[in-house]
């Protein structure tokens, strides 16, 4: 199984994390404040891949032995909206609420609702192509969870223009910021078109 324990998992991710960085380093000449927020984003994505997707059962024994624990593999799909609004659809739409709030302040490119609608779909989709690569279905897919992650990057970015509003008007009065109020500042300033 691909599991968060998983040592290559892990190698792979930190490789990804120092390329990427290095990259924003030399080629992008990326600040400190930009590429701390990388970062903090990076950590955060990889913890929702781990929550959404992981483990993954590759071992056909260890399929073997949960399929005969589970029922068939269309009966836990859920392709009705709105089935029920609770606790999990919930937890689904906080998931992805720091996605909408830090997205514009990595990249100023792509409309919100096309980050909404990919960010929406992908988790769901995955989940489905990985149970229908093992003929296993691991998790439970349901169009329930993409309508709350897709809320859920709405609502961060809801949340990220409030915070622009306050920022731009706060930090407007300083005049001399340190490297990351500076970027916030530009952020809003931009994002408020200012």
């Amino acid at each position: 199984m691909i599991n968060e324990n998983n040592i290559y998992l892990k190698v792979t991710a930190i490789l990804v994390l120092i390329i990427s960085l290095l990259y924003l380093k030399f080629n992008k000449k990326s600040s400190f404040a930009y590429m701390t927020l990388f970062l903090i984003f990076y950590v955060y994505m990889i913890n929702v891949f781990k929550l959404t997707l992981l483990p993954i059962p590759i071992d056909p024994r260890a399929i073997a032995a949960m399929k005969g624990e589970t029922v068939q593999f269309f009966y836990n799909l859920n392709y009705i909206p709105f089935r029920a609004f609770d606790k999990n659809m919930l937890l689904n739409i906080i998931l992805l609420v720091p996605y909408g709030f830090f997205i514009r302040y990595l990249t100023r490119k792509g409309n919100i609702l096309i980050h909404a609608v990919f960010w929406g779909l992908f988790f769901e989709a995955a989940q489905t192509l990985i149970s229908l690569a093992t003929n296993f279905n691991y998790r439970t897919i349901d169009i329930d969870d993409a309508i709350a992650n897709f809320l859920g990057v709405l609502l961060g970015y809801a949340i990220h223009l409030i915070f622009s509003v306050i920022s731009y008007k706060v930090l407007n009065k300083i005049s001399n910021k340190n490297s990351f109020l500076e970027h916030i500042f530009q952020v809003s300033k931009l994002i408020l078109r200012k």
